[in-house]
């Protein structure tokens, strides 16, 4: 049986893996949202440009060239409506904003952790109470964010477990609970 400082340190270490893994997906989301992004406002601009008549005029010295442009105009006429809706489907900068967020209640639950592990190592016997409070509150704060967080995908838990492994900590063990 662990006893309440290694159980402490052990969420300590979880906490710290899953806020990083909430920071590296808001940056992967963010940058799908910023590429996603370029590229629409590079196609629907190149659309507009090739759909103007003296641009067109002036490139169309050939049939192959009057093909080019009008293929051109086609494929950037299809691509933009699309990738406008991949980027307003997938929503990466909503995601992105709430891994942020995630990440950031996990960094606050996590000094709360390292502050009652400090607090903990100190305390008398007959403080043990307040020691037990501070747990049932993380217990509570961590419950909660939990629910309210989004979700991680299968490809962000091996470098949390990877992570907790350099750590010494068991993916059974960090996630003990009182």
């Amino acid at each position: 049986m662990m006893d309440d400082i290694e159980m402490l340190k052990s969420w300590h270490v979880r906490l710290r893996s899953v806020e990083k893994a909430h920071f590296r997906a808001c940056v992967r989301n963010r940058t799908k949202h910023f590429v996603l992004g370029g590229f629409l406002i590079t196609i629907s601009s190149l659309s507009v440009a090739l759909t103007g008549e003296d641009i067109s005029k002036a490139l169309a010295d050939s049939p192959k060239t009057k093909y080019a442009i009008e293929l051109g105009i086609l494929v950037s006429g299809i691509l933009a409506p699309v990738l406008a809706a991949v980027v307003t489907f997938f929503g990466f900068q909503s995601r992105s904003i709430e891994h942020h967020h995630a990440a950031a209640k996990y960094a606050a639950l996590k000094r709360m952790v390292a502050i009652a592990i400090s607090k903990r190592e100190h305390l008398e016997a007959d403080d043990q109470a307040l020691g037990y409070e501070t747990l049932k509150q993380a217990c509570t704060s961590w419950d909660s964010m939990t629910a309210e967080c989004p979700p991680l995908y299968k490809k962000d838990w091996p470098e949390v477990i990877e992570y907790e492994a350099e750590m010494g900590i068991s993916p059974n063990r960090s996630t003990a609970m009182l």
